[in-house]
C-alpha cells in the first residue's frame, strides 16, 4: 500500500448518476441541432479504448449526433494534419494539445458552465481541480482531461519481505536502504555474474526524472522560465550517483522492466500505468508468484510524488455555435462515470471523475498494483505547463543519463545543472 496521504478527497465517494443527455439540454431547441450533425473526432489512442463508449453514443444520443472518430498513429502526425483539419474538428491528445494556443482552441468553459446543458457543480467538482487546470488559461477552459496515466516505482514485495523490509519505504533514505540490501543480496550469494543487480533498475525517461524531481521538490519553473539549476534538483542528482555509486541502481540492457523484476534481478523499478499488464505477465512466465505493487516516488522528507499525464479534448477554435454543442455533448457524454470505467477497463488508465471510482472496486481488486496507484492520486503532480516541455524533457532525461556514466563525478552535477538550464532557456525562447 502507499503511504497514507494527507488527504484522500479523490477516493471513493458514493457514485453519482450522471443525468442521461436529453433533447432540452441544448443551447436552443433540439431541433435546431441539424439531424446527423457529425463531430469529427482525432485522436491518438488506440481504436480498441474507444470504440465502444463512441459506438454507444451514436446509437443512444437524443440529437441524432454522429461522432466519426480518425485515428492517427502519434501525436506528430496528428499535428501535421491539423492545418488540414475541418472546422469543429474535436481533438484528443496529449500535452500538445492542452491550452498551449489559445487563438486555435475553442473556451469551453460557458458550455461547461452553463445549464442545462452543462456540468452541475457538484460534477464539476468531482473532477480534481488540479486535472481542470491543466486545460486552463486565464478564466477560459481550452482543454478537459478524459483519462489520466501516472508514472511511479515498482517494488518486489516479496523479496523486500525477505530482505527484512516488508514496510513500503516512506522516504528516499528508505529507499535507499532497501535498494542496497538487494544488491548485497546478490553479492553473497552464488552466482558471480549478478553481482551489480539487484537495487533499482535506472530509468531517466521524463516522467521518471519528473517524480524524482517533484518528490524532491525541485521548482523546475518561475512563472514562464525553467529553473533547473536549484539546490533541490541537485540533491536529487546527489542521491542518484550515491545509489550508483554504491552499486544500489544499476542499468539493464533491456528497455522494459518486465522480465528483470520477474525473475528478481532488481527490487525496484520505475513504470508507468500502461505497463502493468507486461509486468503482470513477466512474473506469470517466470513462474514467479512473489506480491508486487506500486508506490509514488518518494521524497527527502513530507509527501511523496506521483506524476501524471495523459489524453485531454480540445475543440478547434473555428467551430461554429452548433458544432461545440454538439462537441461538447461528446465530451459531456465521455465524463459520465460509468463510461470513464469503461474506458478504465478498456486502457488501464485512471479516471478522471471520482464518481467512477466505486465502479471500479472489482477492477482494483483484480489489479492490486493499479489500486496502489489510485490510492497515491492525492500525491499526483502535472506535466509542466510551458510548452518547451515537448522539447525540454529530452534534455532533463539526457541530464539525468549523464550522471549513471561511469566518467561522471560528483563535481559534474553543478555545471551539468547550468547547462540544463542554459538549453531549457534556449529551446523556450520566442
Amino acid at each position: 500500500s502507499s503511504p497514507a496521504p494527507a488527504e484522500t478527497a479523490f477516493l471513493p465517494v458514493p457514485p453519482q448518476t450522471a443525468a442521461p443527455p436529453t433533447a432540452t439540454a441544448t443551447l436552443a431547441p433540439a431541433a435546431s441541432i441539424p439531424a446527423g450533425l457529425s463531430i469529427p473526432l482525432w485522436h491518438t489512442l488506440p481504436e480498441a479504448w474507444l470504440r465502444g463508449p463512441l459506438a454507444q453514443f451514436n446509437r443512444e444520443n437524443a440529437w441524432g449526433l454522429v461522432i466519426e472518430p480518425r485515428a492517427f498513429p502519434d501525436e506528430a502526425a496528428l499535428l501535421t494534419a491539423l492545418p488540414e483539419a475541418p472546422p469543429g474538428v474535436l481533438l484528443l491528445g496529449y500535452p500538445a494539445l492542452t491550452p498551449r494556443w489559445p487563438h486555435a482552441f475553442y473556451d469551453l468553459r460557458p458550455l461547461m458552465e452553463t445549464p442545462p446543458y452543462g456540468l452541475s457543480p457538484a460534477d464539476q467538482a468531482d473532477i480534481p481541480a488540479l486535472f481542470l487546470q491543466e486545460g486552463r488559461q486565464s478564466e477560459a477552459q481550452y482543454a478537459l482531461p478524459l483519462l489520466r496515466s501516472a508514472a511511479f516505482l515498482v517494488r518486489n514485495h516479496s523479496w523486500a519481505a525477505e530482505l527484512g523490509y516488508a514496510p513500503i519505504p516512506q522516504d528516499v533514505a528508505a529507499f535507499q536502504q532497501q535498494a542496497c540490501a538487494a544488491n548485497t543480496a546478490m553479492k553473497t550469494d552464488e552466482d558471480v555474474y549478478n553481482d551489480g543487480l539487484g537495487g533499482w533498475l535506472v530509468d531517466t525517461s521524463p516522467p521518471v526524472m519528473l517524480g524524482w524531481l517533484y518528490a524532491f521538490g525541485a521548482p523546475l519553473q518561475n512563472g514562464e522560465t525553467w529553473v533547473f539549476d536549484t539546490p533541490e534538483t541537485e540533491s536529487a542528482f546527489t542521491f542518484f550517483k550515491a545509489l550508483f555509486d554504491e552499486n544500489c541502481a544499476w542499468i539493464g540492457n533491456d528497455p522494459y522492466p518486465d522480465a528483470y523484476l520477474g525473475t528478481r534481478q532488481t527490487l525496484f523499478a520505475a513504470a508507468t500505468l500502461s505497463d502493468l499488464p507486461y509486468i503482470e505477465q513477466a512474473f506469470a512466465e517466470a513462474g514467479n508468484s512473489d506480491a508486487w505493487g506500486a508506490l509514488p516516488f518518494p521524497a527527502p522528507q513530507g509527501e511523496p510524488a506521483l506524476p501524471t499525464f495523459g489524453p485531454s479534448f480540445a475543440l478547434s477554435a473555428q467551430a461554429s455555435e452548433m458544432q461545440a454543442l454538439g462537441a461538447w455533448l461528446v465530451i459531456r457524454w465521455m465524463l459520465r462515470p460509468e463510461v470513464q470505467a469503461q474506458l478504465v477497463q478498456q486502457s488501464g488508465y485512471l479516471p478522471v471523475r471520482r464518481a467512477a471510482f466505486p465502479l471500479l472496486k472489482s477492477y482494483g481488486q483484480q489489479h492490486p498494483a493499479w489500486q496502489s496507484v489510485a490510492e497515491a492520486l492525492p500525491y499526483a503532480r502535472p506535466e509542466p505547463a510551458l510548452p518547451s516541455w515537448a522539447q525540454v524533457q529530452w534534455v532533463l532525461q539526457d541530464a539525468g543519463a549523464q550522471v549513471f556514466r561511469p566518467y561522471f563525478t560528483l563535481e559534474r552535477i553543478p555545471d551539468t545543472l547550468q547547462l540544463l538550464d542554459e538549453t531549457a532557456h534556449e529551446l523556450a525562447a520566442p
